[in-house]
């Protein structure tokens, strides 16, 4: 019986099993951490959507008021940027995942089948995240281009009206 128990200890030790411990309480761990990468995502989800909510909500701003429009495309440059860090910070964990399966001693084929789930989840909202980004930086560019081509048929307007004044101070002029 003694000898049973120094195998299990060995075994323990080699998946890292201590502090008495049985293989159901590591596995729970390993549950507790999908779960944490799922509420992770989760998070990184809203967080792309507020930034896109963020997006529209400065369009609509510009369209209101033009004369902060410098100010408006600064804030959506700014939630272009955080959704982009947050793609990054997405496929970080994917490769997380990842390594930690292939580095993992312990093979065990449910576990493996739901961290594929898992990765395949987070591959799609990673998906869904670049292609928001995509339409949403489209968008911006396309809003920049319009406020841009405002303000040059404003300072061409505004080169005529001068030029007109000119003209009429030399045809009432000497």
């Amino acid at each position: 019986m003694g000898e049973l128990k120094s195998t299990k200890q060995k075994l323990d030790e080699m998946f890292g099993i201590t502090d008495g411990k049985t293989v159901d309480d590591f596995l729970d761990g390993l549950n507790l951490d999908a779960q944490k990468i799922e509420d992770t995502m989760s998070s990184i989800d809203d967080g792309v959507k507020a930034q896109m909510k963020q997006i529209d909500e400065c369009s609509k701003g510009i369209m209101e008021n033009p004369g902060d429009s410098v100010l408006q495309i600064k804030t959506m440059d700014d939630s272009l940027k955080q959704v982009e860090d947050l793609v990054v910070l997405a496929k970080g964990i994917f490769k997380h995942i990842y390594e930690s399966v292939m580095a993992s001693d312990l093979i065990d084929s449910e576990l493996v089948q739901s961290l594929a789930n898992l990765m395949e989840g987070i591959h799609l909202n990673i998906q869904e995240f670049i292609s928001l980004y995509r339409d949403k930086a489209n968008f911006v560019n396309k809003i920049k281009t319009l406020v841009f081509q405002q303000q040059q048929k404003k300072e061409l307007m505004r080169i005529k009206h001068e030029y007109d004044m000119e003209k009429l101070k030399f045809k009432d002029g000497p």
